[in-house]
């Protein structure tokens, strides 16, 4: 077989594999377990990316006593043997933290770590960066618990975003979140419920009767995109009147309801009652809805990942192909094309 015919095969895969995504993932707009991407109740906690550069500091020895869980050994520290004389000789594995928590220790420890394959490659680039700093920490902090306390809290953003950026330890998107809290802050704007921990917000933001605040605290900060926020004011009254499907609250609540295919037409028609399904995608949701109660997807799948294992299988395109004819998302030219096209699909 020629190559152009192999490309033309795989491009013809592709399609029929398109077509019958396409349809479970409209489906999953409002809501279908694992196949969520979208949600018609959108995540609104605004605080799960880092901004603290601290939180990324990693300790051979594991989480420090701190706010984060930093474990990032790859070895195993059973192999290691105390006292470490390459780290002042310290008996334990709870000495050897502490000694390692220390900035100004960064330097041996990533090389202990290193030797002892205690830390992943990256984490291990990652932490060197820490190396040059001791003498400039934010707030002169001096131990991973003290840079991690002080960054926390939000009042001294501004002096670890200036950190954090002369010393690149947070990713782009973290940085840019970090930035936009400290503008917010500069300019007079106030934190929901008066919070100035990272964990203090997140507290807050989770009760229902503070949702409003933090949405509105979301807008004027930049923390969501105008398409979430605009997604978050149309089901905030829903979830306040406890309209929302099963009266859930959170995306994994509402995935977790909605994937019941007995809840799955509930789940559509708040999709459309609260307006956050374009009128294409509702009416291909409804119209994919029967044929996922009544097994009649390719091989039964429902979920994302259950259809692409299945449609990538040549013996299973033609069966694809009728599916994506079915649910409309191919006029009859592009169909009869491809149903040619699987003529001389070869044997695998």
């Amino acid at each position: 077989m020629s190559r152009k015919w192999i490309i033309f095969l795989v491009a013809t895969f592709l399609i029929i594999v398109a077509g019958v995504l396409y349809g479970v993932d409209r489906f999953s707009k409002f809501g279908g377990g694992s196949l969520q991407e979208g949600s018609a109740v959108p995540d609104i906690d605004l605080f799960e990316a880092e901004t603290n550069p601290f939180e990324f500091y990693k300790n051979p020895f594991g989480a420090s006593v701190g706010s984060s869980e930093l474990t990032a050994q790859v070895g195993s520290l059973s192999a290691i043997t105390f006292p470490v004389a390459e780290l002042e000789n310290c008996t334990d594995e709870n000495e050897c933290r502490k000694y390692c928590n220390d900035m100004k220790h960064v330097r041996e420890c990533v090389a202990f770590a290193e030797k002892h394959n205690l830390m992943s490659p990256a984490d291990i680039a990652h932490a060197r960066k820490f190396a040059d700093v001791a003498g400039e920490t934010p707030g002169g902090c001096r131990s991973k618990n003290e840079c991690d306390a002080y960054c926390t809290d939000i009042s001294n953003i501004k002096e670890c975003v200036v950190f954090a950026e002369k010393h690149d330890v947070l990713s782009p998107q973290e940085l840019a979140e970090a930035r936009r809290i400290a503008d917010y802050i500069a300019q007079g704007g106030e934190m929901p419920g008066g919070c100035i921990r990272k964990e203090e917000c997140m507290t807050y933001c989770e009760d229902v009767k503070h949702l409003e605040e933090c949405i509105l605290f979301a807008e004027k900060s930049g923390m969501m995109p105008p398409d979430e926020l605009a997604e978050a004011k149309k089901v905030l009254p829903f979830i306040l009147a406890g309209e929302t499907p099963g009266g859930c609250v959170r995306r994994a609540e509402c995935d977790a309801y909605c994937s019941e295919p007995s809840r799955m037409e509930e789940c559509i028609a708040f999709a459309e009652k609260a307006g956050t399904m374009s009128p294409k995608d509702l009416a291909l949701a409804k119209k994919v809805l029967p044929l996922i109660l009544a097994g009649e997807t390719p091989g039964g799948c429902v979920r994302k990942e259950e259809c692409l294992a299945y449609c990538s299988k040549p013996s299973h395109w033609a069966e694809c192909l009728d599916f994506a004819e079915k649910i409309g998302f191919m006029g009859k030219a592009e169909i009869a094309l491809l149903r040619q096209a699987l003529k001389f699909k070869p044997d695998f």
